[in-house]
């Protein structure tokens, strides 16, 4: 009979090899046009969803990709989120990367009518590309600037209970909501794909290229809640 070895008793580096074999992983991948805030969501996830500014923001050059770990009372798993590209000349790339995702967030921005405009493109986009299981979310970002919203609330839910799709309102350059959203992805791909949670996911490595943005600080009124809601 094999020797058991309870992971506690376990080195942390030995658990921490131990944990990267078992833990399901889920590909999430962001979509929308340039200058939403795609890797500013990203960025800010990544330091646990604090504000990020422009000193430490890049503009994607075809893909980025953080691991991020979410444990909740019915699921233990690891993200892998894709930003990608929003230029035009990217997005035959991007369908490439959109293969094998359990979940898509298509981003706009609140206060630029274009980026919501786009928003059906993505989803065609991402449907000719990913499972009838995969699953969407429509997510407004910039919400630290909603006295110059001109995308309401009401037409972006609207929009998404029409399309079937999870709606999210968030500030990341204020990390408002960021960490809820990608909880509630979690949640709901631990639902969507409860079959199989053993998923794993293999992905190569792809050199990315990055420029500077200059995107300006912003300024939100320490009262401003941020919102989340769910079509």
């Amino acid at each position: 009979m094999a020797e058991y070895s309870s992971l506690n008793s376990l080195s942390v580096p030995m658990r921490e090899m131990y944990k990267m074999r078992t833990l399901p992983e889920y590909k999430v991948c962001i979509l929308g046009n340039s200058n939403v805030g795609k890797s500013m969501i990203l960025r800010c996830l990544h330091t646990g969803g604090g504000s990020v500014t422009s000193e430490n923001l890049y503009s994607t050059i075809g893909m980025d990709l953080i691991k991020h770990e979410v444990r909740g009372t019915s699921y233990h798993m690891r993200l892998q989120i894709w930003d990608t590209g929003g230029h035009e000349r990217f997005r035959s790339i991007t369908g490439n990367y959109l293969r094998n995702s359990h979940a898509v967030l298509v981003v706009y921005d609140i206060t630029n009518i274009q980026s919501f405009e786009a928003i059906p493109l993505w989803i065609e986009l991402a449907k000719a590309s990913v499972s009838n299981d995969t699953l969407f979310m429509l997510v407004g970002n910039k919400l630290d600037l909603f006295e110059e919203r001109v995308i309401t609330q009401f037409d972006a839910n609207s929009f998404a209970l029409k399309n079937r799709m999870e709606y999210f309102e968030c500030s990341a350059s204020k990390g408002l909501n960021i960490l809820f959203l990608f909880n509630q992805i979690a949640k709901d791909i631990s639902h969507n794909f409860k079959d199989n949670e053993s998923a794993i996911l293999e992905i190569s490595e792809q050199t990315r290229d990055s420029v500077l943005l200059s995107d300006s600080d912003f300024q939100v009124p320490a009262t401003r809640k941020c919102i989340g809601y769910s079509a």
